[in-house]
């Protein structure tokens, strides 16, 4: 329970904010600019450009740069006092409603949600649905958002005389629908979840839920220029400022809305029944190392006519924040808009000058790039012929050892580091690739193990490495609370669990390194990448589960094409199951 005193601190903290009288909580009242965080906006988002940015930058708790770019609706010049449409973003304040009730000893997580919606007949398969399931995205609900479903609310709609859903008849349509798969079972991101979280806080509170948040959030916090819908809430419908996300982040580090213990259960990963971690809290993808929370984030993507394309990183061992929200702008997909808060986060903390962002892609690419270059210089390009176990190769490249950026030789003393000019330019642009998207730490970097001799042919351990077109990738690794660990050469079962039982197959950043080959611009037309069909399906599932959470028409397009070449192109060969590692095979 909330104990007086904290009620009466937070009370006087909403008193001291609606006058202006807590200088502690440090938000512009107009724009603030740091030129190298403009420099890497102008490099994504140049004079000119389509729709309009607003950037928030927060380091050691202080707003460091705030302000807009672009237009909105074509005419109105952005600043940090536009709303911006936050979609998804949105399920952090629905969860923080959910907290707030939590520590007022109203509502619990393993509660039923039936406890608290007894006249919903919600369907059931396997246990009953619970309130940790609806906020850690283990629910197996139906997705209001996908076609199937926009089908049967319509036919709903009809039947029952409605002309749209609120948050009650969203959660009677909910009944109508079976579930994906039992409740624990999987994550799977469904925006209803969040929406039946809405209207659980709606009913334990008493009130409607946007007057629930005003008053517990946004009047505390003093944020003024934030709105959201007066009837279907939780999932997406919120727009607010710069200057009223700075309030709301501030008010996440100081913990001014919740006490410690709670403030804890916000950034804690909740776990499937079987006890493995999903990365996700309250509204937020959280990443843990060594047990310590090092990184919060969350996108959001909405429809016409703003679309919006968001991105929010809270670096907590850096102590940096970053809102990136776009509008009207639909090249901004969700790796473009990470890759971009990335960048203004390496910004803040000093990593990027703004003189060297050139173009989007080329801050670490650029540098490798300029590294094939001068392998190239005056070097024979590189002739691969033959078969497959009875190749050649003249004119080898050779894959700089033992370690290059992104990525390091397994054995670099083994005369096996050779290969045709496309396979070796095509490893060094892959690891520099990972490391723009995974970071530079040495659990990202991509391990290569075996290529091909100097003159092709038939190397040790090997039969069909001949012709420098192939080369073996160790598996990226987490431990089994789902942190990144090195990678190591053991072999993986259907469950993903390795034979040495100390870690996982790293579904994300594997699918990472497939993305990565399939996008090379060096390996031209791929063979084959060589991996166990469990994995496959792993890999394949993952993919499918970042599809479900793509709303744009754009993105579902690009992701399911990939998706497409990565079916194609990944298969078990006969003679060895490659549990271990993938085997890419270029075409001849």
């Amino acid at each position: 329970m909330t104990s007086p005193i904290t009620k009466n601190l937070r009370g006087t903290v909403a008193f001291c904010l609606a006058l202006g009288l807590l200088a502690a909580v440090n938000v512009p009242a107009v724009e603030v600019e740091l030129s190298d965080i403009t420099a890497v906006v102008r490099t994504h988002f140049p004079e000119g450009s389509k729709g309009g940015v607003a950037v928030l930058v927060i380091k050691d708790n202080v707003v460091v740069h705030s302000k807009g770019y672009g237009l909105k609706n074509g005419k109105d010049p952005i600043n940090s006092r536009t709303r911006m449409g936050l979609a998804s973003v949105t399920k952090q304040f629905a969860a923080m409603c959910a907290a707030l009730l939590i520590e007022d000893g109203k509502l619990r997580l393993t509660d039923k949600v039936s406890k608290h919606l007894p006249g919903v007949k919600l369907p059931q398969k396997g246990r009953e649905l619970l309130v940790q399931d609806l906020v850690w995205h283990t629910s197996g609900l139906a997705n209001f958002i996908k076609s199937r479903e926009k089908a049967a609310i319509a036919e709903f709609k009809e039947k029952h005389g409605l002309e749209r859903l609120n948050n009650q008849t969203h959660a009677e349509w909910l009944a109508t629908m079976s579930l994906k798969r039992a409740p624990g079972e999987t994550w799977e991101y469904t925006n209803s979840g969040y929406v039946l979280l809405a209207r659980i806080v709606e009913v334990v509170s008493g009130k409607p839920f946007h007057e629930f948040q005003k008053e517990r959030i946004f009047d505390v916090l003093g944020m003024s220029n934030t709105t959201d819908s007066t009837r279907f809430n939780g999932s997406g419908n919120m727009s607010l400022t710069l200057e009223d996300y700075a309030k709301w982040d501030r008010a996440l580090t100081d913990g001014v809305l919740l006490n410690e213990q709670t403030t804890k259960l916000l950034y804690q990963s909740g776990n499937l029944d079987d006890g493995e971690p999903v990365g996700y809290g309250f509204g937020w993808h959280v990443v843990h190392k060594d047990g310590e929370l090092v990184e919060m984030f969350h996108g959001g993507s909405g429809s016409a006519p703003t679309s919006s394309r968001n991105w929010i990183i809270r670096d907590v061992l850096n102590r940096v924040t970053v809102a990136f929200l776009a509008r009207e702008n639909p090249k901004f997909n969700r790796s473009y808009r990470e890759r971009v808060a990335k960048d203004l986060r390496d910004a803040a903390l000093g990593r990027t000058i703004a003189d060297q962002v050139s173009k989007p892609d080329t801050k670490v690419r650029a540098r490798v790039f300029a590294q094939i270059e001068k392998m190239r210089k005056g070097k024979q390009p590189s002739v691969s012929g033959g078969s497959l176990r009875s190749g050649l190769l003249k004119h080898p490249a050779e894959l700089p050892s033992p370690k290059g950026v992104g990525y390091y030789r397994a054995h670099p003393t083994r005369e096996s580091n050779f290969g045709s000019d496309r396979l070796v330019y095509g490893l060094m642009m892959l690891g520099a690739q990972l490391q723009e998207t995974l970071g530079d730490h040495p659990y990202h970097h991509l391990c290569v193990r075996d290529m091909s001799g100097r003159r092709g042919g038939q190397i040790k351990y090997h039969i069909n490495h001949q012709m420098g077109l192939d080369a073996d990738l160790t598996f990226f690794a987490s431990d089994l609370q789902g942190n990144p660990v090195s990678s190591v050469y053991t072999s993986y079962g259907a469950d993903g669990k390795s034979s040495r039982g100390d870690r996982r197959f790293d579904a994300a950043r594997n699918w990472e390194l497939v993305t990565g080959i399939l996008q090379n611009e060096y390996f031209g037309d791929i063979r084959a990448i060589l991996v166990a069909n469990p994995l496959e399906t792993l890999l394949l599932n993952h993919a499918e589960k970042k599809l479900d959470q793509l709303n744009s028409p754009a993105e579902r397009k690009d992701l399911k094409g990939l998706i497409e070449r990565a079916r194609k192109l990944m298969r078990q060969p006969s003679s060895s199951p490659h549990d271990n590692h993938f085997h890419l095979s270029l075409a001849l």
